[in-house]
């Protein structure tokens, strides 16, 4: 028998990693709010795509392990 995980937090983190890949900055400002952060996605975004998911992925990773997502 293996265990089983919660289905809230499944959804929750499938939900921020498909945000995190179509809207960096998106994600980042639904993890963080208004904050240096989201300046930084746009940034990353706007030179190329993977940067910014990169960095979005790892402000909102960091959010939820945190308990604020």
């Amino acid at each position: 028998h293996r265990p089983s995980m919660p289905l809230l937090p499944i959804l929750q983190l499938a939900v921020a990693a498909a945000l995190c890949a179509l809207s960096p900055p998106l994600a980042v400002f639904l993890a963080t709010g208004a904050s240096p952060s989201l300046v930084t996605s746009f940034l990353l975004t706007a030179l190329f795509w993977f940067p910014g998911v990169a960095h979005a992925g790892w402000i909102v990773w960091g959010s939820l392990l945190q308990g604020g997502g």
